[in-house]
């Protein structure tokens, strides 16, 4: 299958590669692989990282639907609610108040997704590429996706990273495939900066890059929040956010690509998230940990035998 070529071909590709690990995969294909019974399972392969995690064979197709994100808001996807499968995996007590008031079935909290991807790099290989790199500080900027370009003053990003970057030996700058496909990685090549990428949404190893590029940091920071950050802080890794104004434009004939179901305005997460990440400080404090076990769910982490109990449908009473 073509997909599946185009998917080997990138295997051993190096994440510092970023135009050929963002060339774009075909939506068409994409769909075609019928793995899940809901087919945003398989964005970032959160399905197949989860039952890999289990020891479950990737052809079972989950009962869940697998909830995309942990959206600062009260939004919540069409697809997660109209789909077939009788449950929903979400990240945390945060998400499943948003879920539980416009749907019945039963929702499971099972913390960061990142958690249980396995690393793209080994130990060793992390450890060899720190000592080369010395005290590093990794860049999130903000990213665009299939139907939403976002786009902010580059050049203010760029002038601020190389303030704060100041006192690193080496500062990573992770780019999304779509900016990367849009030509926006041109905005950061600075020799001071090293261009990095987890590579495309429909990439198996999208969440095992990004772990490793994580892992390889000593200091974490995005301009705007986002599901990096309880990544960032459950791998161990401080994260500051500096917000900048942006514009998003929709594209594709999409008008609204969420739907606001419980038909509430928007909630402080958001706000709350910026006001406890808002502090440049190499260590992740107590308030920190409280937003990201609320928004995130690291209380709600999954042994090997839990999470292989959860996906094989017991909660669901299969």
């Amino acid at each position: 299958m073509r997909y599946h070529a185009i998917i080997r071909k990138r295997e051993g590709i190096s994440i510092y590669h970023i135009d050929e690990l963002a060339s774009d995969v075909p939506l068409t294909l994409f769909y075609k692989l019928g793995y899940e019974r809901n087919s945003s399972n398989l964005f970032y392969y959160h399905a197949r990282i989860l039952k890999k995690f289990a020891g479950i064979d990737e052809r079972y197709k989950l009962p869940y639907a697998i909830e995309h994100g942990p959206y600062l808001n009260n939004f919540v996807w069409d697809a997660d609610l109209q789909s077939d499968t009788p449950g929903i995996i979400t990240f945390s007590d945060y998400r499943y108040g948003v879920l539980s008031k416009v749907t019945d079935k039963p929702i499971v909290r099972i913390g960061p997704y990142i958690h249980y991807a396995y690393s793209f790099l080994t130990p060793e290989e992390i450890e060899k590429q720190k000592k080369k790199q010395g005290r590093t500080l990794l860049v999130l900027p903000s990213h665009s996706t299939h139907y939403h370009e976002v786009s902010f003053d580059y050049q203010k990003d760029v002038d601020f990273i190389l303030e704060t970057g100041k006192g690193f030996d080496t500062i990573l700058v992770c780019l999304y495939w779509k900016d990367i496909l849009d030509g926006k990685a041109d905005y950061y090549r600075n020799n001071k900066f090293r261009l990095i990428t987890a590579g495309h949404i429909f990439d198996p190893l999208f969440l095992p890059r990004l772990k490793s590029i994580i892992m390889l940091s000593d200091f974490t920071m995005s301009n705007s929040p986002g599901t990096h950050i309880g990544y960032c802080v459950d791998l161990g890794k401080p994260h500051y956010v500096y917000s900048m104004d942006k514009t998003i434009n929709t594209s594709g004939g999409v008008v609204r690509h969420w739907e606001n179901l419980s038909n509430e305005e928007r909630g402080n997460s958001r706000e709350m998230v910026l006001e406890s990440f808002s502090k440049f400080q190499d260590f992740i404090d107590p308030e920190q940990r409280k937003v990201v076990e609320y928004i995130w769910g690291t209380n709600h982490i999954k042994t090997k035998e839990e999470m292989t109990y959860i996906l094989k449908g017991k909660p669901l009473g299969w």
